[in-house]
């Protein structure tokens, strides 16, 4: 399903048992929506609003890899005001 919603609103909406592989959701509105069971693998979900936004059971295909760590990554944090992640790992560094 490779479909552009770019910058499209879809607040309070409840999707579940569906696909959204490859969508282009960049800058979407989906605050107090929620998905369950939904495949988002592919998809572009930069920019979106996501307040009370709930999602159960996504499957996402895609394995992102964390370099520059030696040894196992213990929690990732998203950063609110950018695009960036925040991981400490155990041997006690911590990544941006």
């Amino acid at each position: 399903m490779k479909v552009n919603f770019n910058q499209q609103s879809f607040e309070n909406v409840r999707m579940k048992d569906t696909s959204l592989i490859g969508a282009n959701l960049f800058q979407c509105t989906l605050s107090g929506s929620e998905f369950s069971y939904v495949d988002i693998s592919g998809a572009n979900l930069n920019g979106d609003l996501l307040f009370n936004f709930k999602w159960n059971n996504l499957k996402i295909q895609e394995l992102l890899q964390l370099d520059n760590h030696n040894d196992y990554v213990r929690s990732i944090c998203s950063l609110p005001v950018s695009s960036q992640l925040v991981s400490c790992s155990k041997d006690n560094s911590i990544q941006l």
